[in-house]
């Protein structure tokens, strides 16, 4: 699974750091850290609001290389 790889490239296309992401979502920046390294990984309702935040469907950010 490329999710954590995903998550940083979206992020970063979006022009978000992982600090304005951590504000957004209520999480830590190292929770944000941690999703991208693959160390652990965002719940479902997370999932959801990262996707609306990029502006990036769920599947492409489980599946696809962006």
């Amino acid at each position: 699974m490329q999710l954590g790889k995903n998550l940083k490239i979206a992020r970063q296309n979006s022009g978000y750091t992982q600090e304005e992401v951590s504000d957004i979502l209520f999480v830590s920046q190292q929770t944000i850290s941690n999703w991208e390294k693959e160390i652990s990984t965002p719940s479902v309702s997370d999932l959801v609001k990262i996707s609306n935040l990029y502006q990036v469907s769920i599947d492409t950010l489980l599946k696809d290389q962006l």
